[in-house]
């Protein structure tokens, strides 16, 4: 597994290159041929057809992570939509950097925190509509408790 950074110009921020020494640099307006199934293609979104490549190198069989200068949660929705496994700030402190890699490489999915809430609280005020009127599957459970 390889790691390699997509950006406008190809240029490698420093604190990549601390996480990931052996990654490689890749230019907006080189191809991503070099980049095979199983790798992680870190791709900022400065580059114009950001969610076109996500989408691309997804099908591809690439990890593909997000990088962003100013997070936004539509932004993150969009990047997760094209395929994405992670979304995370570009310039994330190294250690952040090597947990995400860890976590997106082992099938799961890295977004923030406050996205992570709204998801997980917007899914939740769903399934409590959904069941509105249904027997609460807790309840067995609560009346052994009291």
């Amino acid at each position: 597994m390889k790691h390699h950074f997509i950006t406008t110009d190809g240029d490698m921020k420093a604190r990549w290159v601390e996480a990931f020494p052996e990654a490689s640099s890749i230019s907006a307006e080189q191809g991503s041929d070099a980049i095979g199934t199983g790798d992680v293609a870190w791709l900022v979104t400065t580059i114009d057809d950001w969610p076109l490549r996500v989408g691309d190198l997804a099908q591809r069989g690439v990890t593909v992570v997000v990088l962003s200068y100013s997070a936004d949660d539509q932004e993150a929705l969009l990047a997760f939509e094209q395929g994405a496994r992670g979304y995370a700030h570009t310039l994330a402190a190294p250690e952040v950097l090597e947990q995400v890699a860890l976590v997106v490489t082992n099938q799961g999915i890295w977004a923030g925190q406050a996205l992570l809430s709204k998801v997980l609280g917007g899914s939740f005020q769903a399934l409590q509509q959904r069941r509105a009127g249904e027997p609460s599957l807790s309840a067995p459970l609560l009346a052994q408790l009291t």
